[in-house]
């Protein structure tokens, strides 16, 4: 009778680890007589195992996602064809004193969990910090106002889809005087990227102090609201709006 337990006879079959089995690794005999509790090579792929799920979880290292959205805001470009305002609004000329308007795309790379977009019911002529519209997320939700006195011409998209995708919500008629009081510098500009870039920067040292984990049964981490958590979140949108 074959002595199984001091490897007379044993095939190759019973010798295969069960991480070898399993197919987890391509090649792994025993050599511990399947003692798995006390086996280092064991412990290293359970360790892995748990390492590879919390990642599928996450998404991705919570810091990570920081450093993603400080590079798509470093790659942002200021475009000279368009005109960019006070309030996160952008316009562009089309004829005469007739614009597109828009949303500035520096904060358009901020906004997560979008739900509705939601119009003000403005009709004709706006004022000056009258409200235009309403973006809702799960997080709650920010005003956008107006930074000038103009003339509403035609609504052309105003839903989550088309806002994110950074097309022109509205076509207005404005006075160049109204245009020059509400605009911002080039150098501007580049110093509400600046501030942007410094405001994740101290976000990012103080890591280990915000965000959702999952270690007390919190959602998974994919968006910087859910890392930041709704009412820090909801300040970053605040300050950017005001900038």
């Amino acid at each position: 009778m074959a002595d199984k337990k001091n490897g007379i006879n044993k095939t190759f079959q019973d010798l295969k680890c069960i991480w070898m089995n399993s197919s987890v690794v391509d090649y792994k005999l025993c050599d511990k007589d399947f003692d798995c509790e006390n086996c280092q090579f064991d412990k290293v792929i359970r360790n892995l195992a748990v390492d590879s799920k919390q990642k599928s979880l996450t998404g991705e290292n919570p810091g990570s996602i920081l450093d993603s959205l400080m590079k798509k805001v470093k790659d942002q470009v200021y475009g000279p064809k368009n005109i960019y305002l006070r309030s996160q609004l952008i316009v562009k000329h089309l004829f005469a004193d007739t614009y597109y308007l828009g949303i500035n795309p520096a904060i358009l790379l901020f906004l997560d969990n979008i739900n509705s977009v939601k119009d003000a019911g403005r009709q004709g002529y706006i004022l000056k910090n009258q409200a235009l519209f309403k973006v809702e997320g799960e997080w709650g939700y920010i005003t956008f106002t107006s930074p000038m006195n103009f003339t509403l011409l035609d609504k052309l998209n105003l839903n989550a889809e088309d806002i994110l995708s950074n097309k022109w919500f509205a076509i207005i008629s404005i006075e160049q005087p109204e245009i020059e009081s509400a605009r911002i510098t080039r150098d501007e500009w580049f110093s509400n990227q600046v501030n942007s870039l410094n405001l994740l920067s101290e976000y990012k040292l103080n890591t280990p102090k915000i965000g959702t984990t999952l270690m007390d049964g919190g959602v998974p981490i994919k968006n910087l609201n859910r890392f930041l958590g709704n009412t820090e979140y909801l300040k970053v949108l605040s300050k950017l709006l005001n900038e």
